[in-house]
Protein backbone atom coordinates (compact mmCIF):
# COMPACT_ATOMS: atom_id res chain seq x y z
CA UNK A 1 0.00 0.00 0.00
CA UNK A 2 1.11 3.53 -0.67
CA UNK A 3 -0.25 7.01 -0.55
CA UNK A 4 -2.03 7.96 -3.75
CA UNK A 5 -2.59 11.57 -4.74
CA UNK A 6 -5.75 13.13 -6.13
CA UNK A 7 -4.11 13.55 -9.55
CA UNK A 8 -3.09 9.87 -9.55
CA UNK A 9 -6.68 8.87 -8.71
CA UNK A 10 -7.92 10.94 -11.65
CA UNK A 11 -5.36 9.50 -14.08
CA UNK A 12 -5.96 5.93 -12.89
CA UNK A 13 -9.74 6.25 -13.22
CA UNK A 14 -9.44 7.59 -16.75
CA UNK A 15 -6.96 4.92 -17.85
CA UNK A 16 -8.80 2.02 -16.22
CA UNK A 17 -12.04 3.32 -17.76
CA UNK A 18 -10.49 3.31 -21.24
CA UNK A 19 -9.17 -0.20 -20.65
CA UNK A 20 -12.65 -1.33 -19.56
CA UNK A 21 -14.14 0.15 -22.71
CA UNK A 22 -11.68 -1.99 -24.72
CA UNK A 23 -13.05 -5.05 -22.97
CA UNK A 24 -16.62 -3.86 -23.62
CA UNK A 25 -15.85 -3.50 -27.34
CA UNK A 26 -14.75 -7.13 -27.47
CA UNK A 27 -17.78 -8.28 -25.46
CA UNK A 28 -20.11 -6.43 -27.86
CA UNK A 29 -19.99 -9.28 -30.39
CA UNK A 30 -21.15 -11.97 -27.95
CA UNK A 31 -23.24 -10.08 -25.40
CA UNK A 32 -24.28 -6.52 -26.33
CA UNK A 33 -26.21 -6.05 -23.08
CA UNK A 34 -23.20 -6.94 -20.94
CA UNK A 35 -21.01 -4.71 -23.13
CA UNK A 36 -23.40 -1.80 -22.60
CA UNK A 37 -23.47 -2.44 -18.84
CA UNK A 38 -19.66 -2.45 -18.74
CA UNK A 39 -19.49 0.77 -20.75
CA UNK A 40 -21.95 2.44 -18.37
CA UNK A 41 -20.02 1.24 -15.30
CA UNK A 42 -16.68 2.28 -16.82
CA UNK A 43 -18.02 5.74 -17.60
CA UNK A 44 -19.29 6.08 -14.02
CA UNK A 45 -15.82 5.19 -12.73
CA UNK A 46 -14.27 7.80 -15.02
CA UNK A 47 -16.79 10.42 -13.89
CA UNK A 48 -16.22 9.75 -10.19
CA UNK A 49 -12.44 9.84 -10.50
CA UNK A 50 -12.32 12.75 -12.96
CA UNK A 51 -14.14 14.94 -10.47
CA UNK A 52 -12.10 13.70 -7.50
CA UNK A 53 -10.96 16.33 -5.04
CA UNK A 54 -9.31 16.03 -1.67
CA UNK A 55 -11.76 14.70 0.83
CA UNK A 56 -14.03 13.18 -1.82
CA UNK A 57 -16.11 10.33 -0.56
CA UNK A 58 -14.53 6.90 -0.81
CA UNK A 59 -18.09 5.58 -0.84
CA UNK A 60 -18.73 7.10 -4.28
CA UNK A 61 -15.59 5.50 -5.66
CA UNK A 62 -16.37 2.18 -3.96
CA UNK A 63 -19.86 2.17 -5.51
CA UNK A 64 -18.45 2.83 -8.99
CA UNK A 65 -15.69 0.24 -8.60
CA UNK A 66 -18.11 -2.35 -7.25
CA UNK A 67 -20.42 -1.79 -10.23
CA UNK A 68 -17.52 -2.33 -12.61
CA UNK A 69 -16.39 -5.46 -10.81
CA UNK A 70 -19.92 -6.89 -10.80
CA UNK A 71 -20.12 -6.52 -14.57
CA UNK A 72 -16.61 -7.92 -15.06
CA UNK A 73 -17.55 -10.94 -12.93
CA UNK A 74 -20.26 -11.79 -15.49
CA UNK A 75 -17.77 -12.13 -18.35
CA UNK A 76 -17.08 -15.80 -19.06
CA UNK A 77 -13.68 -16.94 -17.87
CA UNK A 78 -13.33 -18.78 -21.17
CA UNK A 79 -13.26 -15.52 -23.13
CA UNK A 80 -10.01 -15.00 -25.02
CA UNK A 81 -9.65 -11.64 -23.32
CA UNK A 82 -10.21 -13.00 -19.78
CA UNK A 83 -6.61 -12.12 -18.79
CA UNK A 84 -7.45 -8.45 -19.44
CA UNK A 85 -10.49 -8.75 -17.18
CA UNK A 86 -8.28 -10.20 -14.44
CA UNK A 87 -5.80 -7.33 -14.83
CA UNK A 88 -8.64 -4.79 -14.63
CA UNK A 89 -9.98 -6.40 -11.43
CA UNK A 90 -6.49 -6.37 -9.91
CA UNK A 91 -6.09 -2.69 -10.84
CA UNK A 92 -9.42 -1.78 -9.27
CA UNK A 93 -8.53 -3.67 -6.11
CA UNK A 94 -5.19 -1.85 -5.91
CA UNK A 95 -6.89 1.48 -6.37
CA UNK A 96 -9.56 0.66 -3.79
CA UNK A 97 -6.91 -0.40 -1.30
CA UNK A 98 -4.88 2.77 -1.76
CA UNK A 99 -7.55 5.47 -1.83
CA UNK A 100 -7.61 7.03 1.57
CA UNK A 101 -4.51 5.18 2.76
CA UNK A 102 -2.88 7.32 5.42
CA UNK A 103 0.64 8.56 4.78
CA UNK A 104 3.59 6.48 5.94
CA UNK A 105 4.40 5.10 8.37
CA UNK A 106 1.44 2.76 8.24
CA UNK A 107 0.36 0.96 11.35
CA UNK A 108 -0.52 -2.70 11.45
CA UNK A 109 -4.12 -1.71 12.25
CA UNK A 110 -4.29 0.54 9.16
CA UNK A 111 -3.01 -2.27 6.95
CA UNK A 112 -5.48 -4.71 8.45
CA UNK A 113 -8.35 -2.27 7.92
CA UNK A 114 -7.40 -1.80 4.27
CA UNK A 115 -7.11 -5.55 3.69
CA UNK A 116 -10.51 -6.04 5.34
CA UNK A 117 -11.94 -3.47 2.91
CA UNK A 118 -10.76 -5.58 -0.05
CA UNK A 119 -11.97 -8.83 1.51
CA UNK A 120 -15.41 -7.27 2.02
CA UNK A 121 -15.83 -6.67 -1.72
CA UNK A 122 -18.37 -8.83 -3.53
CA UNK A 123 -16.90 -12.10 -4.79
CA UNK A 124 -15.33 -11.95 -8.23
CA UNK A 125 -13.97 -15.06 -9.97
CA UNK A 126 -11.21 -12.95 -11.50
CA UNK A 127 -9.90 -11.68 -8.16
CA UNK A 128 -6.41 -13.01 -7.57
CA UNK A 129 -5.96 -14.32 -11.12
CA UNK A 130 -3.65 -11.46 -12.13
CA UNK A 131 -0.98 -9.81 -10.10
CA UNK A 132 0.10 -6.25 -10.70
CA UNK A 133 3.53 -5.93 -9.21
CA UNK A 134 4.08 -2.53 -7.64
CA UNK A 135 7.55 -1.20 -8.30
CA UNK A 136 9.05 1.27 -5.85
CA UNK A 137 9.30 4.70 -7.43
CA UNK A 138 6.50 4.04 -9.93
CA UNK A 139 2.84 4.85 -9.60
CA UNK A 140 0.13 2.23 -9.35
CA UNK A 141 -1.00 3.45 -12.76
CA UNK A 142 2.46 2.78 -14.26
CA UNK A 143 2.28 -0.76 -12.90
CA UNK A 144 -1.25 -1.30 -14.29
CA UNK A 145 -0.20 -0.01 -17.72
CA UNK A 146 2.87 -2.30 -17.70
CA UNK A 147 0.72 -5.36 -16.86
CA UNK A 148 -1.89 -4.45 -19.50
CA UNK A 149 0.71 -3.79 -22.20
CA UNK A 150 2.50 -7.07 -21.44
CA UNK A 151 -0.80 -8.90 -22.03
CA UNK A 152 -1.33 -6.97 -25.28
CA UNK A 153 2.08 -8.24 -26.39
CA UNK A 154 0.99 -11.82 -25.59
CA UNK A 155 -2.32 -11.54 -27.48
CA UNK A 156 -1.94 -9.01 -30.31
CA UNK A 157 -4.54 -10.86 -32.38
CA UNK A 158 -7.31 -9.52 -30.11
CA UNK A 159 -6.69 -5.99 -31.34
CA UNK A 160 -6.56 -4.45 -27.88
CA UNK A 161 -4.35 -1.39 -27.85
CA UNK A 162 -1.56 -0.61 -25.43
CA UNK A 163 -2.24 2.04 -22.82
CA UNK A 164 -0.53 5.13 -21.60
CA UNK A 165 -1.75 7.45 -18.87
CA UNK A 166 -5.33 8.20 -19.76
CA UNK A 167 -4.96 7.40 -23.43
CA UNK A 168 -4.15 4.62 -25.79
CA UNK A 169 -0.57 4.50 -27.04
Amino acid sequence: MCTITDSEIKAAGQTIGKALNSIAALEQATNPTLAADLTTAANALVTVTSNWTSGSSKALFDDAANAVEAVLAAIPMTAAYAPFVAIAVAALDLLISNIGTPPAPLTVDAVKATLARIEALPPNPYRGMAQIVHHHGKSLLDDFVAAWDAEVDKQPELGIKKLKHGLFA
